[in-house]
């Protein structure tokens, strides 16, 4: 693209009496002005090793001599800054324009003759470093760094006193998506050797020729646009009914390139700043397809508008589900509330009604209370049944723990979440590093990939944090972040947002939209002050050890300058691989309903160290020598992992009275290592399974069981004479747990219990 730029010759104050038209769009005008705020001028030069000058009365850029003599040679350039506030975060800008005034009355270079030849070009250039604006520690060798992307190039004059109208539209264009790398641009001559030179008007001249910014520019309310809904179209008739779920987070992209998400209301909307034909694309979840995945159709004119509708019909039957945590700050601090968010989603097509927990650790964190308020906390852990939960529905919760003030600054706490106990359908875990203060606004990633992991497309998971710590509420706020070019930016998928949120992808440029969000302020509701985004993105593939993905994002408030966040890195390392350990392994028979025998045997695992492993085989022996193996469970590869598989002993023969069972462990270069083997006896169960003490019981009746984590039962118990005393729904959150009930055994007097009435999850056994 060709990048410039237009030389004229007119008069200073004829030259400033043209003004380039928006032609509809609308237009700001930033005037180079010093000491306005929205304006900086730094003047370095060769002779300034320490601090540079910011008090120059003109632009001057050149290559001359010192004190006449002819040696040595002094050049001189200059770095410009305009503040870019004012442009609304979602304008696209048409063009941006310099204007710059020769000044004919300098003090540098030849008098009367600013713009002087031969082959005095200058590049304007990005700066890529900040500085400081008094230009105190900024001498000639510590000047800050350009770079040549985006350069527009001044021509050499063809007069010597000659104005210039620079095109940097890519510049502020660039700026504006990337707030957070405004520091302005430098002018330094191609050639820097004497006698050449550019000279103009600074921002202590009269306004007519101050350095004019002239932007023409669209706000996203005044492009053609594409928008509509998708949705779970159940029976498949192409309409939304009133009774059909929307999907959020559903990919839609336009030909350019551009592309967005629905909301969680289902909405998408996707704006273009240029006029002609286009194709949008919708990219189906899993499980689903549309009949118009892809729609063309044609901007003719700046107020046209398509409404499109996405309807997504099942292909499969499958259930499938997941759940996130995202804690509501990156650290935790000891002594103070330790909030988190956990969001669960139905990714199938089938109806669920799943149980799910969140897991603690109860000696650095205590649990205070979780929103859901049919939830049961038992020790580490608190959870229950969700409900039935329909295909495309997601729901949150809020759990609330308080951080110990025992917890060392150095230390790290870890939450675990579960969704579809038995089987496990999604499975979470975060590991929130403790620390003193820290700022609320902030970016956190994925720390560590091996190059294994990059090389098979392994996502780096990002959170954006933001908190609203002023002193009124903020209606929108923009978060803007620009991808890493180690960054696949056409990978990135949305996971999750506090409030309804408009995602735009253009490039590597990613905005995040919360409109009429009203987030209170911290000191009116913490809790209400807060807010995030979570999403993903794979790195490229070619990264090697060693190497680093940074990424930082600007947050707006409103109308306020951004707040920049801290970089979040994303090493890319080759772990020391430690060999995979088997924590806990149990093979438990199941008791079927009349008490004899077993109808099933569950198999449970715990394990660490998990890197690069494939999947888990369960194999099943009737001689403990000959296995095979009757199921596999895919590997987490996380830091802890349980998993689970219940073998249902479908066509066993009735012969058989005892059963081996072991672990295949098979990485993902196929070797393979097996667990211990686990003798069950199908005969022997009860005795086992269930015992309850004292008999008889007066004030306290204890239940023991080999319970299933986060199970709902129900316990009946009666006397010998066949009165029912007790018969109680319980709740087990971890596997093993014992039910005490002090408060229905209080009410006994001295009662001998009739075991053979004592009845858990619908079966009795014949003996206690």
């Amino acid at each position: 693209m060709k990048k410039i730029l237009l030389s004229i010759t007119f008069s200073v104050w004829a030259f400033y009496s043209f003004s380039q038209t928006c032609s509809g769009a609308s237009q700001l005008t930033l005037l180079g002005k010093k000491g306005s705020g929205g304006f900086y001028q730094l003047h370095t030069n060769t002779s300034h090793t320490v601090n540079s000058d910011v008090s120059q009365t003109q632009i001057c850029v050149a290559a001359w001599t010192c004190n006449s003599i002819g040696l040595p040679i002094c050049n001189w350039r200059e770095i410009l800054q305009y503040k870019l506030s004012q442009i609304p975060t979602n304008a696209y800008i048409i063009s941006a324009k310099l204007y710059l005034y020769a000044k004919v009355a300098t003090t540098l270079g030849l008098v009367g003759s600013p713009t002087l030849g031969p082959n005095n070009e200058v590049a304007i250039r990005r700066v890529i470093t900040p500085w400081d604006t008094t230009g105190i520690g900024i001498g000639w060798a510590t000047q800050p760094q350009t770079t040549n992307e985006n350069m527009v190039l001044l021509p050499a004059s063809t007069s010597v006193a000659q104005d210039y109208i620079a095109d940097v539209t890519n510049l502020v264009q660039y700026w504006t998506s990337n707030p957070d790398s405004n520091f302005g641009m430098q002018l330094k001559l191609i050639d820097e050797t004497y006698y050449k030179s550019m000279i103009f008007h600074s921002g202590t001249s009269v306004d007519a020729v101050k350095p004019r910014l002239e932007i023409c520019y669209f706000t996203e309310e005044m492009l053609p646009k594409v928008y509509g809904k998708a949705f779970f179209d159940a029976n498949n008739n192409g309409i939304k009914d009133s009774t059909e779920l929307i999907a959020a987070y559903v990919k839609v992209q336009l030909s350019n390139g551009s592309f967005t998400f629905t909301d969680t209301d289902g909405y998408y909307e996707l704006a273009t700043n240029i006029l002609g034909n286009y194709d949008v694309n919708l990219t189906p979840p899993n499980f689903y397809t549309a009949p118009n995945i892809t729609t063309s159709f044609s901007f003719n004119r700046y107020d046209t508008s398509f409404e499109n509708n996405f309807a997504l019909q099942a292909t499969s039957f499958t259930d499938s589900a997941n759940v996130h945590i995202i804690p509501f700050h990156q650290f935790a601090r000891p002594g103070f509330a330790l909030p988190f968010f956990v969001e669960y989603e139905n990714l199938g097509n089938t109806v669920l009604i799943p149980n799910m927990g969140v897991a603690f650790d109860s000696a650095k964190v205590q649990y205070d209370s979780c929103s859901n308020h049919s939830f049961i906390s038992v020790g580490s852990a608190f959870g229950g049944t969700v409900g039935s939960i329909r295909p495309g529905e997601r729901h949150y919760f809020t759990g609330y723990l308080t951080t110990k003030p025992t917890v060392s600054l150095t230390d790290s706490i870890l939450l675990s979440s579960a969704i579809g106990i038995s089987p496990i359908l999604g499975y979470d875990e975060v590991n929130i590093p403790v620390r003193g203060s820290f700022d609320p606004n902030d970016k956190e990633a994925t720390a560590i990939l091996s190059p294994a992991q990059v090389a098979l497309g392994k996502y780096i998971d990002y959170t954006i944090r933001f908190e609203n710590t002023g002193t009124d509420t903020a209606f929108n706020i923009v978060l803007k972040d620009t991808l890493s070019s180690l960054l696949q930016a056409g990978t990135l998928q949305m996971i999750s947002s506090s409030h309804l949120c408009k995602a735009t992808v253009n490039g590597r440029f990613v905005k995040f939209e919360f409109k009429n969000i009203k987030l209170l302020y911290h000191s009116l509701n913490e809790f209400k002050s807060m807010g995030f985004v979570k999403f993903r993105v794979k790195p490229i593939t070619t990264l090697t050890n060693g190497a680093a993905v940074n990424n930082r994002a600007s947050i707006y408030f409103d109308f306020n300058e951004p707040i920049v966040t801290n970089v979040a890195v994303t090493k890319i390392t080759t772990p020391i691989v430690t060999p995979l350990k088997i924590v806990s392994y149990e093979a438990t028979p199941q008791p079927s309903l009349n008490g004899e025998g077993a109808k099933s045997v569950l198999n449970k695992w715990t394990t660490t160290n998990e890197v690069n492993v494939s999947n888990f085989g369960v194999q099943r022996s009737a001689d403990g020598k000959n296995f095979v193996t009757i199921g596999k469970v895919e590997a987490k590869n996380k830091t802890t992992n349980e998993y689970q598989f219940n073998d249902e002993l479908r066509d066993l023969e009735s012969s058989i009275k005892n059963l081996y069972y072991r672990l295949q462990m098979v990485d993902k270069d196929g070797k393979m290592s097996y667990s211990v083997i686990k003798e069950i006896r199908l005969n022997q169960l009860t005795n086992q399974l269930i015992n309850i003490y004292p008999n008889p019981a007066k004030n306290e009746v204890t239940i023991d069981r080999k319970w299933s984590a986060f199970t709902k039962e129900n316990i009946v118990i009666s006397d010998v004479a066949g009165k029912v005393v007790i018969d109680q729904v319980f709740f087990s959150i971890s596997s093993g747990m014992q039910v005490r009930d002090s408060a229905t055994a209080a009410q006994l007097g001295t009662t001998e219990l009739n075991p053979s009435q004592l009845h858990v999850g619908g079966f009795s056994p014949s003996s206690c």
